[in-house]
């Protein structure tokens, strides 16, 4: 579909939740982005509260896992941690 709504310009409500799906379509694109913010501060509270010293990540080989991925490993990057 995102092909048609940037060509059409068409505002539309979304369920997914993948940044990237959020960063192709820019503006006009509605909908939840909680996965993006659950991601970075679940990876924030095992390490800062539960005093984690390595973090895995096991997720799903389809985009919304590999959007979960993303959001855990850029923020183990920003806060300048190894995976």
């Amino acid at each position: 579909m995102a092909p048609l709504i940037e060509k059409g310009q068409i505002p539309t409500l979304t369920g997914g939740t993948n940044p990237k799906l959020r960063e192709r379509l820019r503006s006009g694109l509605f909908g939840s982005g909680r996965y993006t913010i659950g991601a970075a501060a679940a990876t924030k509270f095992a390490l800062e509260k539960l005093n984690a010293k390595k973090i895995g990540v096991i997720y799903n080989d389809d985009q919304f896992g590999a959007g979960g991925r993303d959001v855990i490993l850029k923020t183990l990057k920003d806060l300048n941690l190894d995976r």
